[in-house]
């Protein structure tokens, strides 16, 4: 039994590297995390290569304590909310051929599934990077076997359609809309410093108060009303009510 659940568990974490080199490999912009290469032999599993960055996860830089400026809290989002736009012209081979696609990150092609704070790397000159490509989707091969369902991530940035039990027969997968649902608890936790449901200790606690309907946030501090406002409306619980990536960077101002 004991070797079953490692076959299992390795099969799963391949179909995951797999995955994520298929979506980060063509990937090109200041604010995607650069894709370097493969390295085996360092365990059962490829290694992924990428630049180092110094300053960690953007989770772990909030949680220092740093004393940021409005200015520079809104460059941050715009960064992140720049990579998530990301748009480029690539190829992918669907279907046995070849197809030229819109790949975005966001509008036409890719979702990430799993944004979250530990999902964005900040550079040694604070430029952030969005990381992990493990859950993510390219929407024109949502039916390819190689994304054929979502595992759950974290579930303190995660949109509550995705805790939803999928209909008989299908799965729940990762959406544009779910995308800006967790853009919305990054903005909220770069704002007022505070992660998602911050109060409770670990995910089943999370989960069970995503499932009485609690809000992510509690207090809402340094924070101005307009930020505020847009925020809440990218966690509204009605997926259809949340504004799209573009309209994320357009709200953002550049200065």
């Amino acid at each position: 039994m004991n070797e079953l659940k490692v076959v299992v568990f390795i099969d799963f974490n391949s179909q995951r590297i797999r995955r994520e080199v298929h979506v980060w490999i063509d990937l090109e912009h200041d604010h995607i995390l650069t894709f370097n290469g493969i390295v085996d032999g360092l365990g059962p599993l490829p290694a992924l290569v990428s630049p180092w960055m110094e300053n960690g996860s953007l989770d772990s830089y909030l949680k220092q304590g740093p004393v940021l400026s409005k200015a520079e809290k809104l460059r941050m989002l715009r960064q992140i909310a720049a990579g998530l736009k990301y748009c480029a012209s690539i190829f992918f081979s669907v279907s046995g051929s070849d197809m030229l696609i819109d790949l975005l990150v966001h509008d036409k092609g890719v979702v990430h599934g799993d944004l979250t704070c530990t999902n964005v790397l900040m550079s040694a000159n604070q430029t952030l990077h969005l990381a992990d490509f493990g859950l993510s989707v390219v929407l024109s091969e949502s039916q390819n076997s190689t994304f054929n369902s979502c595992h759950p991530g974290n579930v303190r940035w995660m949109a509550p359609e995705l805790l939803a039990l999928p209909e008989e027969g299908g799965v729940v997968m990762p959406t544009k809309a779910a995308d800006v649902y967790s853009y919305g608890c990054i903005m909220l936790q770069v704002f007022c410093g505070c992660a998602p449901y911050l109060w409770l200790p670990d995910a089943f606690r999370v989960i069970a108060a995503r499932l009485t309907g609690t809000a992510p946030f509690r207090h809402f501090r340094d924070i101005e009303d307009v930020h505020k406002e847009f925020s809440l409306r990218c966690i509204t619980v009605d997926s259809g009510g949340r504004p799209v990536a573009s309209e994320i960077v357009g709200f953002l101002p550049t200065e």
